[in-house]
């Protein structure tokens, strides 16, 4: 919804810049046809300026198929008047080109409209050639080569800067999905609860451990009795008590290595460590200071404990392996009654095959 208002907004401002442009260049028109005495063709640019006022409120009120239909009419009109006004010579069929562009510029129309207006605009530019061999209204010749290089440079300029319009609105709403996708990568990776790394983004991280070859190790927290303390206490406390422990972590262990939340009240953690003895001692004062840490909630202080497995990845592990190894930890210590630190050795594999 947001990437649909957005480009609907980016649309709307290179409409608006179209009528701001159309509105002063007609009205520029309407002046030098007032110095060269031309009445309805000062009529026929007048006209043309509310019609752009008419349109910026079509614009503006999402009308884009009527602003669409109008504008490319105007334009085209406006070029058959004064080509056959002035003939071909003084250069206005060169307006005939800006709807053959435009066209294909308005995605909010129909490849049907697009195609219908482009191919009309063509026989119309081929038949004034045809027909406007003879100007109703003569000039000097040096007024001629004014009007023509006028009318050149002016339909250029526009054509180009309709291209900026669009280019800068391309760019906008490519900035606009880069800064999504970007939110979106966050959302994933993050968990809304805790704000640690979700399942799937330590995945990504184990991995680049993994082929990156450094020594780690893998810590598996859970909270002890986490079940019985949500139905005791309550939901909204159980969050409280996965917060306060995601906080304690993060201040421990985010530093040297990356911390998330696996699944329900388990954590894992890869920790970026050179021996055994080290990893234990960081898991073993993660897991006092998560004890000592109180959780309140309205006015109840609480206390939570956790049993953490360890295991150390070598090289020829694969990342389900060493996940195995840390919650056959993890287990070895919810049966020696919890509220301690593991660490995965050949006795614990031959406990958990």
């Amino acid at each position: 919804m947001a990437q649909k208002v957005s480009s609907d907004a980016n649309y709307m401002v290179i409409l608006q810049q179209s009528v701001y442009m159309a509105f002063i260049i007609h009205f520029v028109w309407a002046l030098l046809f007032i110095w060269l005495e031309v009445p309805f063709l000062v009529a026929a640019n007048i006209a043309s300026c509310f019609l752009y006022i008419v349109n910026y409120f079509l614009v503006k009120n999402e009308a884009y198929r009527l602003y669409f239909i109008l504008a490319l009419s105007e334009i085209s009109i406006h070029a058959c008047l004064s080509t056959f006004t002035f003939g071909w010579e003084a250069g206005f069929h060169y307006y005939g080109i800006i709807p053959v562009y435009g066209a294909f510029f308005f995605p909010k129309m129909s490849k049907s409209y697009k195609c219908t207006a482009a191919i009309l605009s063509i026989f119309l530019y081929i038949g004034l050639y045809f027909i406007s061999d003879r100007a109703i209204i003569s000039l000097s010749a040096h007024m001629i080569d004014f009007l023509y290089v006028l009318n050149i440079a002016a339909a250029f300029l526009i054509i180009a800067l309709l291209g900026s319009f669009f280019r800068s609105s391309v760019d906008r709403m490519i900035d606009h999905l880069n800064e999504t996708n970007e939110k979106l990568n966050i959302m994933a990776s993050t968990d809304s609860l805790t704000g640690l790394f979700t399942r799937r983004k330590m995945y990504t991280c184990l991995d680049k451990g993994i082929r990156g070859q450094f020594p780690f190790f893998v810590l598996l927290l859970d909270i002890d009795y986490f079940k019985q303390f949500n139905d005791r206490y309550g939901h909204e406390c159980g969050d409280k008590a996965l917060v306060t422990c995601a906080k304690v972590i993060e201040q421990l262990a985010g530093e040297t290595g990356s911390v998330s939340r696996w699944g329900g009240e388990e954590f894992l953690i890869m920790l970026r460590s050179e021996t055994k003895e080290e990893a234990a001692a960081l898991a073993e004062k993660i897991r006092r200071s998560i004890a000592q840490q109180p959780v309140v909630n309205r006015d109840r202080t609480l206390f939570i404990s956790v049993t953490i497995g360890l295991a150390e990845w070598r090289i020829g592990k694969e990342i389900e392996h060493i996940i195995y190894e840390a919650d056959c930890a993890l287990y070895e210590g919810k049966k020696k009654g919890r509220n301690c630190v593991v660490l995965y050795n050949d006795q614990t594999a031959a406990l958990h095959p």
